[in-house]
C-alpha cells in the first residue's frame, strides 16, 4: 500500500489535540524508560543529544554514577556528559530529528520499565490516543487507546490515514480500552492519522520515520578518556571502584590508568585491576598489569608510592559496541603500623583520574 500524507479539516473538534504536546512533555519518560534498554547497533550519540538537564539529573539520582545513558557513561556534570558527545561526535555529522530520535526509542519499548511512558501519554490525551507500544526494525505496534466521553459511541467508527498496515486490515471499529495494531515502517516520514467517522471530532496522529541506521564511523568511540569521577567514592577491602567508558568500535587498544588514592589514617594496600568489555553476547575480561605494584602504601605519611598506576596495557575488541568497565579492587588493607593485622580503613578514590583507551 502507497503511503501518504492526509491533512483532514474538521467543521469542529469536540476534545482537544494534545498529540504533540503529549509527545513533547512525555519525551523524558521516554529516555528513563530506554536509555539503557536499546541494542547497541541503536544506541549512538545521537540519541543521547535529546537527554535534558533534568531527564540527565532524575537518571544520575536514580540509576547512580555507574549509570551510561544511550551509550555515554554518566559524568561529573550535565555539561561534562554533553562535552563527551560533542568531542564524540564529528562536525559532519547529522543529529537525529525528535522524530527520528523517538522512532528508534520506540524499539526499546515493550517491558514494565516502559509503562511510565505509556502511562504519561495516555494522561496528556482525552478520548482517542495512539500509544507506542514497541518497535523492530520493520514494524511498528501501537495500542489504540479510546475512552468514551459524554455521549461518544462505542465502538467508535474511525478512518486511518498514512498507515501501511503489510496487508492486514486495521479495524474501522474501535472499542471502549485498548486495541493492537502492527503497521509497516515508512520509507519515508509519514504521518499515521486516526479519526472518528463520526460527528464527536476524536483524533491522534502520530510521525513514523524510517528507522535510522548509524554510521559505522559514528555509532561508536575509538576512545575514552576519563579525568574526572562523578562522585569520589570509598571502598573497604574486597570491593572495588568502576569506572564506566563508551562503546567501543572494533580494533585494538592500549589501556593507562593513574589514580592517587587517599586514606585517613596510612595502610598497605593490596591491589588489582581488571577491564571487562560487555558485549549482548556476554562479557571479557583483561586484567590489567600492575605498574606501580601490587601492593602499595596510601595515606597520611605512608612514605612510598600511592598511586594507582597500570600502563601500556594492549588488548583488542573483538566486536563493535564492547561496552567498557575499568575496575580498580581492594583485594586486602593492612595497619600500617603493623603489617601483620588485617584493616578495614577505606580506601578514597578522587574527582580527578587519569584513565585513556586509545584505539591504536
Amino acid at each position: 500500500m502507497r503511503l501518504f500524507r492526509v491533512v483532514v479539516v474538521l467543521p469542529f473538534i469536540f476534545v482537544g489535540l494534545p498529540a504533540l504536546a503529549a509527545v513533547s512533555e512525555c519525551d523524558s519518560a521516554l529516555i528513563v524508560s530506554t536509555y539503557n534498554s536499546l541494542e547497541a547497533s541503536k544506541s549512538d550519540w545521537r540519541m543521547a543529544r535529546h537527554v535534558d538537564e533534568n531527564t540527565y539529573n532524575q537518571i544520575k539520582h536514580d540509576a547512580g554514577a555507574s549509570a551510561v545513558i544511550y551509550g555515554f557513561p554518566v559524568s561529573a556534570s550535565y555539561s561534562d556528559f554533553q562535552e563527551n558527545i560533542r568531542n564524540f561526535a564529528s562536525n559532519e555529522s547529522e543529529s537525529f530529528t525528535k522524530e527520528q530520535f523517538r522512532n528508534v526509542a520506540w524499539t526499546g519499548l515493550g517491558s514494565s520499565a516502559a509503562d511510565a511512558y505509556k502511562t504519561c501519554i495516555k494522561a496528556q490525551s482525552r478520548g482517542l490516543v495512539l500509544v507506542p507500544d514497541g518497535a523492530t526494525d520493520s514494524d511498528v505496534t501501537f495500542r489504540v487507546s479510546y475512552s468514551p466521553i459524554g455521549g461518544s459511541a462505542n465502538p467508535l467508527p474511525v478512518s486511518w490515514f498514512g498507515a501501511d498496515a503489510g496487508g492486514n486490515q486495521l479495524p474501522s471499529n474501535i472499542s471502549a480500552g485498548e486495541t493492537i495494531i502492527i503497521l509497516k515502517r515508512p520509507e519515508k516520514t509519514s504521518t499515521l492519522a486516526v479519526n472518528s467517522s463520526d460527528t464527536s471530532g476524536f483524533t491522534d496522529s502520530v510521525v513514523l520515520t524510517p528507522l535510522a541506521v548509524p554510521d559505522p564511523s559514528e555509532q561508536f568511540a575509538s576512545r575514552c578518556v576519563i579525568t574526572r569521577t562523578p562522585t569520589p567514592g570509598n571502598v573497604t577491602r574486597g570491593h572495588a571502584f568502576f569506572w564506566h567508558c563508551p562503546r567501543l568500535r572494533a580494533g585494538t587498544y592500549q589501556a593507562n590508568l593513574s589514580v592517587v588514592p587517599s586514606a585517613s589514617r596510612a595502610v598497605r594496600v593490596s591491589w588489582s585491576a581488571v577491564l571487562t568489555l560487555k558485549t549482548e553476547g556476554g562479557e571479557q575480561k583483561f586484567p590489567l598489569n600492575t605498574t606501580s605494584g601490587a601492593v602499595i602504601d596510601v595515606g597520611v605519611n605512608a612514605g612510598i608510592g600511592t598511586t594507582f598506576l597500570s600502563q601500556g596495557n594492549v588488548f583488542d575488541v573483538g566486536q563493535d559496541g564492547a561496552l567498557p568497565i575499568i575496575a580498580v579492587n581492594v583485594d586486602s588493607t593492612a595497619w600500617h603500623g603493623d603489617f601483620s593485622q588485617p584493616s578495614d580503613d577505606p580506601i578514597s578514590f578522587p574527582a580527578d583520574a587519569s584513565i585513556s583507551l586509545e584505539r591504536m
